[in-house]
């Protein structure tokens, strides 16, 4: 009976150290994509590496160049810029949307987009007071002074178009640099511009919120989700319990039970870290980005790839560092399960 007990103690931990290899590797991705994917930290950085903010009046020009003037989500934005000729748009959103203002936006809107999805907020918003400010600041009008500077000297027809179209009270701006004595036109037409533009920005943007049941259910089942990725290294510490618990009959054992798992379970973190990234990047090149639409910009689909990356390297690094100390720690269990036996061998 004995003899039968021990034999079902040692299957049981066989099973559960062969549970634990798959279990401790999967752990190990899960709770690192709980605690890096959902932290707006990882994004903030990824940007800066993929220098977002500098590329942002490039970009935003494009996506505005390439999409059609019916377009009923950039009519707004179209309104407010239309005193500036569309090829342009770039330098005009360079003087307005400059590093120091995009950037503490971007941030802002990042940290308000995980207080929602971690249920701090009903909402998610990004505030336009920034953007806001930067227009109705006089540095804007001589930023855009500075930029009719370098382009070529203004035409008689040219001067003559703006003024009547201010006269007619539909304000239109040519780049081309006037002389001194037309300088005093343009500016009272830069001005006002930005003026009646900043008027028609609204304080803020909502992003996401909770207005409809299955936009509740979906952020509920990611809730419950997350508390699941977030607690699954309870399961492969389980099971190392009863490795502990059900095998070993003394020290050498004890070793060698629990070393020989944490190695298999290091390993198998290692692999998964190493695949993850090339795996995860081909299938979103592959069923996300033709989803992408046409319009949208290659540089900004270049910068979409780039975060992925760099989400994913910031998810890969802490797996492959935590599977490394796994399996090291494996290792000295069966070193010493080595060193015990020796010890044994010598006394007998």
């Amino acid at each position: 009976m004995e003899k039968f007990l021990y034999g079902v103690f040692k299957f049981t931990a066989a099973v559960c150290a062969i549970l634990f290899v798959f279990a401790a590797g999967a752990a190990l991705v899960l709770f690192n994509a709980e605690r890096k994917l959902f932290n707006e930290r990882l994004y903030a950085q990824a940007l800066d590496e993929q220098n977002f903010y500098e590329r942002l009046p490039a970009i935003a020009a494009e996506s505005l160049a390439s999409t059609p003037k019916d377009g009923e989500s950039l009519s707004a934005v179209r309104s407010l810029l239309a005193i500036v000729p569309a090829e342009n748009w770039e330098a005009a959103l360079r003087a307005l949307l400059p590093a120091e203002v995009s950037k503490p936006m971007t941030e802002e809107a990042l940290a308000s987009i995980f207080a929602y999805l971690d249920g701090e907020n009903a909402t998610a918003s990004v505030s336009l007071a920034g953007f806001k400010a930067r227009m109705s600041d006089p540095a804007s009008a001589q930023a855009f002074v500075d930029i009719l500077r370098i382009q070529p000297d203004c035409t008689l027809d040219q001067l003559a178009e703006m003024t009547f179209s201010a006269i007619a009270g539909n304000p239109k701006l040519i780049f081309c640099n006037p002389s001194e004595d037309a300088l005093g036109l343009m500016q009272p037409l830069i001005q006002s511009g930005l003026a009646n533009a900043s008027a028609g920005v609204p304080d803020s943007i909502t992003l996401i919120s909770e207005e409809n049941a299955n936009g509740q259910n979906a952020l509920q089942s990611l809730r419950a989700a997350r508390s699941l990725m977030r607690f699954s290294p309870l399961i492969p510490a389980l099971l190392l319990f009863f490795i502990a618990a059900f095998a070993p009959h003394n020290w050498k054992e004890l070793f060698a039970w629990l070393g020989l798992p944490l190695l298999l379970g290091g390993i198998f973190g290692a692999a998964a870290s190493a695949s993850i990234t090339p795996i995860i990047e081909q299938s979103f090149t592959a069923t996300i980005m033709p989803r992408l639409p046409a319009s949208m910009p290659e540089s900004l689909r270049e910068i979409l790839r780039g975060l992925v990356g760099s989400a994913l390297e910031g998810l890969s690094t802490p797996i492959l560092i935590q599977s490394l100390v796994m399996a090291g720690i494996g290792i000295v269990l069966l070193i010493a399960a080595g060193l015990v036996s020796r010890s044994q061998n010598k006394r007998r």
